[in-house]
């Protein structure tokens, strides 16, 4: 019971988790999604007197683990015959993700997909790296310090600490890519305090709307356009 209350929560913002982290295949995202569930239920099988006082950062820390467990089972993954095919699906996947977001939303994806840790192994090239996961679940969902914590295994202080860090880093980036660009209107990680200070009125039952909120909106007129 427990585990299906959390699928009609959370099923649509794991979804999007997953294929913000990395570019991807919606087939691949839909795995993990199944996979997090799986590890979930048979974690309530193994331990039923478990007492999960935070759902959604216990959900989440094991959609985390299965992020990275994605990305070391491909770095092992010998290449296929159809390598060009599986990656022509996984870049038309990821461009009809990117076009169900504002222009904002884009280009803050790509920035924070640029994020690297500072101590990053040679063998975690394109492994997602603590930074990027931290900058997505405070400013992209609005998780809290705390939660952010429980998933990250950090203390609350070093999360601000290392939140810091990230915004001066996704700053950088998201310079980066306009001059790529050649954007004229540049972007500021002000339009990420500006996303949390609505997921916190939200959350105390105001007005605003969220990123995600925007984000399955289009995704819903979207896909009802299509099937009409």
């Amino acid at each position: 019971m427990l585990a299906q209350q959390l699928y009609i929560r959370h099923s649509a913002a794991l979804l999007a988790f997953f294929r913000s982290t990395r570019r991807m295949a919606l087939a691949d995202a839909a795995d993990l999604l199944q996979q997090t569930f799986s590890e979930l239920l048979r974690t309530l099988a193994r331990r039923p007197d478990l007492r999960i006082d935070n759902p959604r950062a216990f959900l989440f820390k094991i959609a985390t683990r299965q992020v990275h467990a994605l990305h070391r089972h491909q770095h092992c993954r010998p290449q296929v015959n159809d390598a060009a095919d599986v990656a022509q699906v996984i870049a038309r996947d990821d461009l009809e993700y990117e076009a169900s977001l504002c222009g904002e939303q884009r280009l803050v994806l790509r920035a924070m997909r640029r994020l690297v840790d500072d101590r990053r192994r040679p063998d975690a090239q394109d492994e997602v790296s603590q930074l990027q996961l931290l900058v997505y679940f405070r400013f992209w969902m609005g998780l809290t310090l705390a939660e952010v914590a429980q998933i990250l295994a950090l203390t609350p202080d070093a999360v601000a600490s290392r939140q810091r860090r990230a915004l001066r880093k996704l700053q950088r980036h998201l310079d980066e890519i306009e001059q790529e660009a050649g954007a004229k209107a540049p972007t500021s990680t002000t339009v990420l305090m500006r996303w949390r200070q609505a997921l916190e009125r939200e959350a105390e039952g105001g007005e605003g709307p969220t990123m995600l909120a925007d984000h399955h909106k289009r995704s819903s007129t979207h896909k009802s356009a299509t099937a009409e």
